[in-house]
């Protein structure tokens, strides 16, 4: 099985709460990407045309999630989770059980939820992937920068091969 990469596709730093093999309890921390996931809404009033106080809300596309990797996997956040087209994907996270402070602001989750699409190959890959967090052989900026670089080399053989072309 070769290394999953885990990327955060959100705005803020994702933090999660994971039980070390000797029972304690460590905080790994997915820094942003630069690359941000959302997906629109659109509120319709209930029954259409008439006065009320009751919407149904329509969820959009996800926008901005970079196109599926081999060993690649984004955190977002849970509307795009929850988006329809999303569950096509198998490459999706999102904090799940969040851990709130005194003011209410989110602090860690305890567990991220999956796309529905998610293979258990990758499922297992992710889950190597917080082992080796936790054991220090791995970080989650490590795993940006490579990221960051398999993005650019494929985006340089990407221009080599258009220029090729003329």
């Amino acid at each position: 099985m070769s290394d999953i990469l885990i990327i955060n596709t959100t705005t803020h730093v994702v933090n999660i709460l994971l039980d070390t093999p000797d029972g304690e309890k460590k905080l790994v921390a997915f820094p942003p990407s630069g690359v941000v996931a959302q997906v629109s809404t659109k509120t319709v009033s209930v029954p259409e045309g008439e006065p009320t106080a009751l919407v149904s809300i329509v969820m959009g596309d996800p926008e901005g999630l970079p196109d599926e990797r081999p060993d690649v996997v984004f955190i977002t956040g849970t509307l795009v989770l929850s988006a329809p087209k999303a569950a096509e994907r198998g490459d999706l996270l999102a904090p799940y059980n969040l851990q709130r402070d005194a003011n209410g602001r989110p602090t860690h989750c305890l567990k991220f939820s999956v796309s529905e699409g998610m293979t258990l190959y990758t499922m297992r890959g992710v889950n190597a992937a917080l082992r080796a967090y936790l054991e220090g052989t791995r970080t989650p900026e490590g795993d940006l920068e490579r990221y960051r670089a398999l993005v650019a080399s494929q985006r340089g053989s990407d221009e080599d091969g258009a220029a090729g072309d003329n």
